[in-house]
């Protein structure tokens, strides 16, 4: 990593003093912490509706997988890596 420079230091500091920077920050703190909470599966599929359309290109059409049982565990929002934690699907023929 690179030594800042006097003026890139003088700049952070300018910065810092910023009340505008600040409550920028604040915003980003407060949105972040309501991020960190339970959301319902209806608004995470209503999230993930209206992000699917910002998609440029239409989606690829996919064939149907067919299984006898599909499991789902452990959808946990709260969990640092916000993702699923365990599919396990099975598909007897």
């Amino acid at each position: 990593m690179d030594v800042p420079t006097e003026e890139e230091k003088q700049e952070l500091r300018e910065l810092a003093g910023s009340s505008r920077i600040r409550d920028q920050f604040r915003l980003l703190r407060q949105n972040s912490m309501a991020l960190q909470q339970r959301v319902d599966v209806d608004k995470f599929i209503s999230f993930l509706t209206a992000m699917s359309r910002l998609n440029p290109r239409p989606v690829a059409p996919r064939p149907f997988v067919l299984y006898k049982q599909a499991k789902i565990a452990n959808f946990d929002l709260q969990s640092p890596s916000h993702s699923l934690t365990a599919i396990s699907q099975t598909n007897s023929t």
